[in-house]
């Protein structure tokens, strides 16, 4: 029997309002990883937005069994469930069983901290939208909020659409690495009237060839030279960077 640490069970498990979920399935020998948020839960179903597919493509099938996890500041929690209906209208849905437990998966991957700093960022253009045009749009302003190893939340004016590629600049003195990151928009929220930005997006990093898989040569040439590649060498500055802002709050008092 697992412990309470490791186990959540019964009706004291409540998934929060717009939780982000990973959803994973295998189908015919191949996996699929989805991208959705929590809309509602009741005792017996969660319903969800319809999900983005992240790997495999495709779409997300009724009936399908799907290994759910979900980030918290304590670690990454996961829990079984089966795709039971799809909810039509102008903002389709989905709907799953809602767990029995949910079990701690892992400790959260990557720290994060408060990193208020300005940015610049441009969007990726998918080749499939764009053959003959630019590869990269405007560059556009914005403010990182917080970061880790694995990626940052961006506040600004309007930010890519979820599932969608973008690069982007970190403009801090002590920021450690030249060039842009490649990211993905995972989430978007509405930001309050007073803040200076209208939108903030979470974006998850992704390594360039994943970003670039199945382009054209031509085509990944147009991007600009100094994207980087998120290298173990280079999470590890970012880990790096991410423990000594840690520290310097701590000292603070602040953490």
């Amino acid at each position: 029997m697992a412990t309470a640490d490791a186990r959540i069970a019964g009706p004291k498990i409540k998934l929060e309002l717009w939780e982000k979920l990973y959803l994973q399935t295998t189908r015919e020998g191949r996996d699929f990883t989805f991208l959705s948020r929590v809309v509602e839960q009741s005792a017996r179903e969660i319903i969800i937005e319809y999900p983005i597919a992240l790997q495999g493509g495709g779409a997300l099938l009724v009936g399908a069994r799907v290994r759910v996890t979900l980030t918290r500041p304590d670690a990454v929690w996961a829990f079984s469930a089966k795709v039971t209906g799809k909810i039509a209208g102008q903002t389709p849905r989905m709907t799953l069983t809602s767990p029995r437990s949910i079990e701690r998966n892992q400790r959260r991957r990557f720290v994060r901290i408060d990193y208020l700093c300005p940015c610049k960022w441009r969007p990726v253009c998918l080749p499939e939208k764009n053959q003959e045009g630019e590869a990269i749009g405007e560059q556009t302003g914005g403010t990182i909020i917080n970061l880790s190893a694995g990626g940052v939340l961006l506040a600004a004016d309007e930010p890519p659409k979820i599932g969608e590629y973008l690069i982007i600049k970190p403009l801090s003195e002590d920021w450690p690495l030249p060039g842009w990151l490649p990211g993905l928009v995972v989430w978007r929220h509405q930001q309050p009237e007073e803040h200076k930005y209208r939108m903030s997006a979470g974006v998850d990093f992704r390594e360039f060839e994943d970003m670039t898989a199945g382009w054209p040569k031509h085509y990944v040439k147009k991007l600009p030279e100094d994207i980087l590649n998120l290298s173990h060498a280079v999470r590890q500055k970012l880990m790096q960077l991410v423990y000594w802002k840690q520290i310097d709050v701590r000292k603070k008092g602040l953490l």
